[in-house]
């Protein structure tokens, strides 16, 4: 984790949250080809290349899910 929230996550800075600067953050590649970030156990959320931004909060895929 980068001091302003950033990790470098395909080549490009991505930003993840200030509340994470210092901590030890996992990632792990998932079948479809996304990054899931995790802090310990928990799912904080995912990164997908097409977005331009940061990360994706773990409640959308939740609620992305239902809509479907």
């Amino acid at each position: 984790m980068r001091n302003r929230g950033h990790i470098k996550w395909h080549g490009r800075l991505r930003f993840i949250g200030r509340a994470f600067v210092g901590q030890s953050l996992g990632l792990k590649l998932a079948a479809d080809q996304h990054g899931e970030v995790y802090l310990g156990k928990q799912l904080i959320g995912q990164l997908h290349d097409k977005d331009a931004g940061g990360l994706r909060p773990a409640r959308w895929q939740r609620q992305w899910s239902l809509k479907a």
